[in-house]
């Protein structure tokens, strides 16, 4: 399967607004990492601390990452 990072997005936006945490830590590591949208730590920071909110694990790691590497503050 091809992979389609703008129709990613607007599916992990859909399912974001309605509270899935999955779909938020996905939504930070696109804005992580730049795929379909420009890379922004800040939104990436957003997204993970909602799922993070929610108790998703990997989200708290990888704030805690971005924190460790200088690249957000708290």
């Amino acid at each position: 399967v091809k992979e389609d990072y703008d129709k990613a997005f607007e599916l992990y936006t859909k399912a974001a607004a309605q509270g899935e945490a999955l779909a938020q830590f996905n939504l930070g590591e696109m804005h992580y990492y730049g795929d379909s949208v420009a890379q922004d730590y800040n939104k990436a920071y957003e997204w993970y601390q909602k799922a993070a909110d929610q108790g998703y694990q990997d989200a708290q790691d990888r704030i805690d990452e971005m924190i460790s590497e200088g690249k957000i503050t708290r």
